[in-house]
């Protein structure tokens, strides 16, 4: 519920700056397998012309690929800060200003309701920040699943036992961060009211 109302949000108020991050996502998520694909190939290369059955154009074009996806992937952090910033700042000028009008919206004795009190505490003095942690978490997960994918077809090719073993890793692993998280947020909503008579005192 979370991310769907993140990407909905940041669809409505950054929605270049969301087009782009997804680009990105697939973009750079699609180096780390073809990495592997264009080092297979350049090792099949290797071997080929050694037994005289590949040109020398041939490795020289596989080298040229690898090291190509090599540094675009050595570039990910730059660009990921530059989409960082960009989306901060749209929801910075635009969300910024909805989040004012509903302030504006809420009744005066509202402001006394201890509900009312919780709601505010949780959503912090940046609830902006919130919705763009809740959405880049959400890219970042789907970034991972593109390279699992892509990285389980080309080790299908050597064999179906390495795919095996990523589908029976994979889901314990999001089972757990799953309870991880629940038991986080549980945490944090029980705790918001202890945390608001801190903040008093």
């Amino acid at each position: 519920k979370y991310i769907l109302t993140s990407i909905k949000i940041m669809w409505k108020y950054a929605r270049l700056a969301t087009i782009l991050k997804f680009a990105e996502v697939i973009f750079i998520s699609a180096m780390t397998p073809l990495s592997l694909l264009f080092t297979q190939n350049l090792i099949n290369g290797l071997v080929l012309y050694f037994n005289y059955k590949t040109e020398v154009l041939t490795i020289f074009l596989w080298s040229i690929l690898l090291i190509l996806s090599m540094f675009l992937a050595s570039g990910t952090g730059f660009i990921n800060s530059i989409q960082s910033i960009n989306m901060k700042k749209k929801l910075d000028d635009n969300f910024t200003q909805h989040i004012i009008e509903k302030y504006r919206k809420i009744e005066y004795a509202c402001f006394e309701d201890i509900k009312t009190q919780d709601t505010l505490a949780q959503m912090g003095n940046s609830p902006q920040d919130l919705i763009l942690n809740t959405f880049q978490d959400f890219t970042s997960a789907l970034s991972a699943l593109i390279s699992i994918v892509g990285m389980i077809l080309i080790f299908a090719q050597i064999s179906w036992a390495l795919p095996a073993v990523f589908f029976l890793i994979i889901p314990m692993m999001v089972w757990l961060d799953y309870k991880a998280i629940k038991i986080m947020n549980e945490m944090f909503n029980n705790q918001t009211e202890n945390e608001r008579w801190l903040s008093y005192y």
